[in-house]
């Protein structure tokens, strides 16, 4: 089985307020994906966002823990339901919740992060070299994502996020 948690930014003004238009726009973004990744707009994070999330919220790299800016970056955002209850939720960084992931993402060094989290990354990957892990797998995803959300805060987007399973 394949998920992702797919991450798109664009203007506050064009983004849907229902669900429904919400979520239809994130399945056609989703479609275009290649393109919108290359444009620097969307990026997706494949089955490791958990992780990735344990690792930028640990202490004490991530002051404020679950409610703090380490928060913002994956699992963070106002929550949009599907009224229907079938599908998983949407959730909604304004371009200030943006900015302030973006400031975290930049002002914390990897190595930081990696010396407060890497225990927690490492317990899902029992028996994998922990450089390796470290350099090939989690600094990707997260120099990906602090581009990505720096260059959505500049633009002062939106940042939509919602998982593909």
């Amino acid at each position: 089985m394949s998920y992702h948690m797919h991450l798109r930014a664009l203007p506050g003004s064009r983004l849907p307020r229902a669900y429904g238009p919400l979520a239809e726009f994130l399945a056609g973004a989703w479609d275009d994906y290649e393109e919108e990744a290359e444009a620097g707009v969307a990026v997706s994070i494949e089955k490791d966002f958990e992780l990735l999330d344990r690792f930028r919220a640990s202490e004490p790299a991530a002051p404020g823990g679950a409610d703090g800016p380490g928060a913002l970056p994956v699992a963070g955002g106002i929550v949009v339901e599907d009224p229907r209850d079938v599908d998983p939720p949407i959730l909604v960084l304004g371009p200030g919740e943006v900015g302030e992931a973006a400031r975290f993402l930049d002002g914390v060094p990897f190595d930081a992060l990696w010396a407060s989290g890497g225990t927690a990354v490492m317990a899902g990957f029992r028996g994998w070299d922990e450089a390796r892990v470290r350099d090939e797998v989690v600094r990707p995803l997260h120099e990906g994502l602090r581009t990505f959300r720096t260059r959505a805060a500049a633009e002062g987007h939106t940042v939509v996020k919602c998982s593909w399973f």
